[in-house]
Formats: C-alpha cells, sequence, structure tokens
C-alpha cells in the first residue's frame, strides 16, 4: 500500500514537471512556426491551427468520457500537434492532419491515461502512421517560397529534399548559410538548423533543456556517419554536416529526446537513451525505406527507456560498489 502511494506521488509529480516542460517547449517552437508561414505562406499557419484545434477537440472528448473537466492549462497535446505537423511537408492535405493528430492525441496519449503515462512520443507515434499510411502525401515537398493554394489537395511540382538525394547516394548543392537557415525543401519546421539552435538555448536558458540526451543523440548520429559513410567518394566532413543540418537531427535532438515521460528519467540513463535513438535512427535512414528515421529511432529508445533506466542505476551502483570495497580493502587502498 505505502509503495504505491509513493509511485502515485512520483507519477503526479512527474506529470506536473512535464506540464511546465511542455509550455516552455511549446514557446520555443513558435519561431519555427513563423519560419515555415515565411517559408511556404500562409498555409503553414493554417495546417498548424487545425492541428491545435484538433488537439483541443481530443483533450476535450477524453474528459467528457472520463467524466472530468477540461485542464485547459495543460498544453502537452499542443505541443505534439505542433510538432507533428512541422514534420510534414506544407502541401499535406488538411485531413491527413485531423487523422494523424487524432491517432497522437487520442491513441498515443489518452489512451495510455494521459499526461505522465505515455509510453511513446505521441508525435513520433503520429508521425510514422501518417509516413506509413500516406507516403505519396508526407513524402512530396514543394519548394520553398512556392506559392501553395489553401485548399485541401495542392497542385505542385515536388522537390528532391537532401534527406532524400543522400538516401539515393548523392550529395545536395546547397550553400552553407541556406543548409543553416533551411532554406530548401523538406518537413515545414524541421530544417531551420539556426532557429532550432536558438530555440534549445531559449529552453536552456529557462531551465527545459536537457543537455545529456541530445549531445548523445547528435554524437551517436555523428559518430556512425563518420564511421560508416553511406556516400562513398566524398569528404567525411561534408556529408556529416549535411546528415545533421538536412535530415531533421537537430530538431529531433532539441524537441524529440527531451520528453521527460517516455524518455530515460536518470541522468546517465537519458545519456543511454539519445544514444540508442540515435543510433537506431541512423540504422532506419540508411537501411529503411523512408529519408527521414528520425521518429523511428525515437519509438526504438522509448520501446527500452525503462531498461535502459534499469542499466544505468546498475552500473552507478556497480561502480559505487567497486570504489567503496577498494576503499576499505587495505590490498587496495594504494591503488585507489
Amino acid at each position: 500500500m505505502g509503495t504505491t502511494l509513493i509511485n502515485s506521488e512520483k507519477n503526479i509529480s512527474r506529470a506536473e514537471s512535464a506540464k511546465r516542460n511542455c509550455a516552455a517547449r511549446l514557446a520555443a517552437i513558435t519561431p519555427l512556426v513563423f519560419m515555415a508561414v515565411y517559408l511556404y505562406g500562409w498555409r503553414a499557419l493554417i495546417l498548424a491551427g487545425v492541428a491545435v484545434l484538433t488537439a483541443m477537440a481530443c483533450d476535450i472528448l477524453a474528459a467528457v468520457i472520463q467524466r472530468k473537466p477540461w485542464d485547459y492549462q495543460e498544453v502537452s497535446s499542443l505541443l505534439f500537434a505542433v510538432l507533428l505537423v512541422g514534420m510534414m511537408p506544407a502541401s499535406v492535405p488538411y485531413h491527413i492532419v485531423v487523422l494523424s493528430t487524432l491517432t497522437a492525441i487520442l491513441v498515443g496519449k489518452h489512451i495510455f491515461g494521459g499526461i505522465g503515462n505515455y509510453p511513446f512520443h505521441p508525435s513520433a507515434l503520429g508521425y510514422v502512421v501518417a509516413v506509413i499510411s500516406w507516403p505519396q502525401q508526407i513524402l512530396n515537398f514543394p519548394a520553398p517560397f512556392y506559392k501553395l493554394a489553401l485548399g485541401n489537395i495542392v497542385k505542385f511540382t515536388p522537390s528532391e529534399t537532401p534527406a532524400q538525394i543522400i538516401k539515393m547516394a548523392g550529395l545536395p548543392n546547397i550553400s552553407k548559410i541556406y543548409r543553416l537557415m533551411g532554406i530548401f525543401s523538406g518537413p515545414m519546421a524541421v530544417n531551420a538548423s539556426l532557429v532550432v539552435a536558438a530555440c534549445a538555448l531559449l529552453l536552456l536558458a529557462v531551465r527545459k533543456f536537457h543537455l545529456l540526451p541530445a549531445l548523445s543523440y547528435l554524437g551517436s548520429c555523428a559518430a556512425v556517419s563518420w564511421l560508416f559513410p553511406r556516400v562513398s567518394g566524398i569528404d567525411r566532413m561534408d556529408l556529416l554536416t549535411d546528415e545533421l543540418l538536412c535530415c531533421g537531427l537537430i530538431f529531433c535532438a532539441v524537441f524529440l529526446v527531451q520528453d521527460e515521460i517516455c524518455g530515460a528519467r536518470t541522468g546517465f540513463g537519458r545519456l543511454l537513451y539519445g544514444a540508442v535513438a540515435g543510433v537506431a535512427t541512423m540504422v532506419f535512414q540508411y537501411y529503411g525505406s523512408y529519408p527521414y528515421g528520425c521518429c523511428f529511432g525515437v519509438l526504438c529508445a522509448d520501446a527500452v527507456s525503462v531498461y535502459l533506466d534499469d542499466c544505468a542505476i546498475l552500473i552507478l551502483q556497480g561502480k559505487r560498489h567497486s570504489t567503496q570495497k577498494a576503499l576499505t580493502d587495505p590490498m587496495q587502498k594504494e591503488i585507489v
């Protein structure tokens, strides 16, 4: 009985912390929405609005079913919706945004008990379902500054993204400043690496950013790209730069691997979590059917996050036990 009460109190505390962190991340991602509007016009803002309204409807529906008052101050669903639509092209039909948001919020979040209980990142889950169900609509991207119609179905000439070029063993020809600013075809809110980095600094300033999973994620991705380049005959540093800046890895490090609920919860566990997510991401980008593997990698790491925490605790306890034994053993004192 006492253990159950303690676990319940921990879950409540974790949920309250997640609410505050999600509110900060929702505010931090706003510049990326404006960047999407700058690159693709008002359609990007309408898509974000459709996703947000759908997420709010899901929260209200869940509250009605559970016979609880709607907590309008709990904005995690809004964050998940904006993250989800930000990983899609500006040409995506509205009904796909609605259906994928319903999947992310109802199935990914509320079916497991809401904030504090979901085992997989809802945005990653919604994206994976969308890209498997509607690959043509999710993986065809308009060029930046292309004038898109505001209707549900948009006619445009698809533009090849750098991630797709690398997938086909090529190297994109994009200027360095365009790489940093994200001025190339791709998901709406993912490519602007400078803006994403500014969002990370903002979150770090308000202490809502975990450095360990972000650094281990990017470090493991960089290590795989450097040690096992998937495009031969070109400079490894150029390929590594394109992998990091053009394949959504920085966006994933700043927003997707930061979640405290579905991710690891201990310090060393977060380090392991980021590394597992990074390696899984690169495996999917190398050998998977889709050019963007971030969400697949995050879901894989989510599936083993509890075990990563357990491994971290065992490793730290073993190290502490070895140190204590060495300090108390006269034969080992000189070595220590």
